[in-house]
C-alpha cells in the first residue's frame, strides 16, 4: 500500500437522539482543493478554521 498526501476539507455529521442512542442522519465531506483551482463547493465559505496553507 502506497502512504497518501495529506488532505484538508470540512467533515460534517448531522446525529439524531431516538431511543437514548445517537445516530447519524446526514453526512457530507468536502475536500479543500487551494487556488488556483478552489473546489466551487467552497466558494464564499469561510470555514472558521485555518488550514496549514493558509498561515
Amino acid at each position: 500500500m502506497t502512504p497518501r498526501k495529506p488532505r484538508f476539507g470540512m467533515f460534517t455529521m448531522i446525529v439524531e437522539k431516538t431511543h437514548r442512542k445517537w445516530l447519524v442522519t446526514v453526512a457530507q465531506n468536502t475536500n479543500r482543493i487551494p487556488a488556483p483551482n478552489p473546489d466551487p463547493e467552497m466558494e464564499g465559505i469561510d470555514a472558521g478554521i485555518l488550514f496549514p496553507s493558509d498561515h
